[in-house]
């Protein structure tokens, strides 16, 4: 997506990524997501909103791993 965007004359700056979701608690993959923001000069915002809290748990951390990033 970002190649069409890209040649069609926009300039993506940024990929939102979501550590838990509303519905399904799902988390996306962070450290994928990282790398194709790092390839592209694209900065990463992650909503943890929900599933952000995951971040301070010993059980949970793995869920956000990547973040960082």
């Amino acid at each position: 997506m970002y190649f069409t965007f890209h040649f069609q004359g926009y300039e993506p700056f940024f990929v939102n990524a979501t550590a838990g979701t509303t519905v399904l608690g799902a988390y996306d993959p962070l450290h994928s997501i990282a790398d194709v923001c790092e390839r592209h000069g694209l900065w990463m915002h992650v909503d943890g909103c929900w599933g952000g809290s995951a971040a301070a748990s010993g059980n949970y951390r793995h869920l956000v791993s990547g973040v960082e990033r």
